[in-house]
């Protein structure tokens, strides 16, 4: 639960396209106004560190890196190339491992680009144990090792059970071990203005990095989260 890798990830999202001719584009009809298509190809350092409550997506000097503090500190900060924060965002959720789901189920052992990897699924939810609120569903490919390392994920994205889209991100450099105290350091974060604009495109993708769903959902679905937690405190009532 302590490492870092580069994490390679490409992204589509379809809010209401449907395929092209050449049956593998994907195009929004003339007539749908409120049609949305969008992909990206995002790549960065990632370091993850469970036991201490804490992420980073950029290397150290790197401007424009996130650090994400969990714990008792609870912000997400973005910091210029000297870890001095430039601006942050509140975290409701603490950080959750990086491993498989209680509920994964084995899918089978594949081949991938020439290497054999045994693949894992699971869905992921706002409110787990009372599965409220599905976020995605999750395939996971590791290594055949006797300490198996994630090789690539694939994400259905389908917020409250409608899908968006798909994230496909693999893993290269894979170094587990614990990191230098520097490379989560954040310089003026007492006195650090917050983000105006909590549901960035960065801040997303740091999100996704760290499988750290529902701080993403807290920002990009907020109605739907309270939503969600409205049901969670009655169903707690009921039972």
């Amino acid at each position: 639960q302590q490492w870092n890798a580069m994490q390679l990830s490409d992204i589509q999202i379809n809010q209401g396209g449907v395929p092209g001719p050449d049956g593998t584009s994907v195009c929004c009809e003339q007539n749908s106004p409120q049609c949305k298509i969008q992909t990206a190809h995002q790549a960065d350092k990632f370091h993850f560190d469970f036991p201490n409550n804490r992420t980073r997506s950029g290397d150290p000097g790197e401007q424009g890196s996130i650090v994400s503090l969990y714990g008792a500190v609870m912000k997400e900060a973005q910091v210029s190339n000297n870890n001095t924060c430039i601006s942050y965002c509140p975290l409701q959720f603490d950080l959750g491992e990086f491993a498989l789901d209680d509920s994964a189920a084995y899918v089978g052992r594949q081949s991938l680009a020439g290497q054999d990897v045994d693949v894992w699924q699971w869905a992921e939810y706002l409110i787990p144990k009372l599965k409220i609120g599905i976020m995605q569903q999750t395939f996971f490919f590791v290594s055949t090792d006797d300490s198996p390392l994630p090789v690539r994920e694939f994400d259905i994205i389908e917020p409250f059970g409608q899908k968006l889209g798909e994230e496909n991100s693999t893993f290269s450099a894979f170094t587990p071990g614990k990191e230098p105290e520097t490379t989560f350091k954040v310089i003026g974060l007492d006195s650090c203005p917050m983000d105006p604009n909590c549901n960035s495109d960065s801040r997303q993708a740091h999100r996704m990095r760290a499988r750290d769903l529902r701080n993403l959902f807290a920002y990009k679905y907020p109605q739907a989260v309270i939503a969600a937690n409205k049901e969670a405190a009655l169903k707690s009532v009921v039972v």
